[in-house]
């Protein structure tokens, strides 16, 4: 079974949380939000990302070029095969569908291989 834990105090992000994380290959989930800074851990062999609120010209949503970094910091944070979870949910207006379909855009250019469901480009 796989974990992901997105802390919201700031007071969790110590030496020993990270330690008790990988210990257990539990991910620490990176989330975007403009309400709280995080540390970018790595805790685990798989990942998850939570895109909370853009702050660009059409926030909720998310400015291509900050969709472009962060497909950089996961392509470099994990082997291309990795499996890492996307999650939008800046759904005001629809900008999380749009948003999500920018970035799997940009992650296959990129060289990743993005799906819409965990495994889906893994053979049966």
């Amino acid at each position: 079974m796989r974990v992901a834990v997105e802390f919201r105090e700031e007071s969790w992000f110590t030496d020993e949380t990270r330690s008790l994380l990988e210990r257990h290959r539990a991910a620490l989930c990176l989330a975007d939000s403009p309400r709280r800074k995080q540390p970018t851990w790595r805790t685990a062999d798989w990942g998850f990302v939570r895109f909370h609120e853009g702050r660009g010209s059409e926030a909720p949503g998310y400015e291509r070029d900050v969709l472009q970094r962060w497909v950089a910091r996961i392509a470099d944070m994990w082997p291309r095969q990795g499996d890492v979870f996307v999650y939008f949910n800046n759904d005001t207006a629809g900008h999380a569908i749009r948003d999500a379909v920018m970035f799997a855009d940009i992650a296959r250019g990129a060289g990743l291989s993005p799906t819409r469901v965990p495994g889906g480009n893994k053979p049966a």
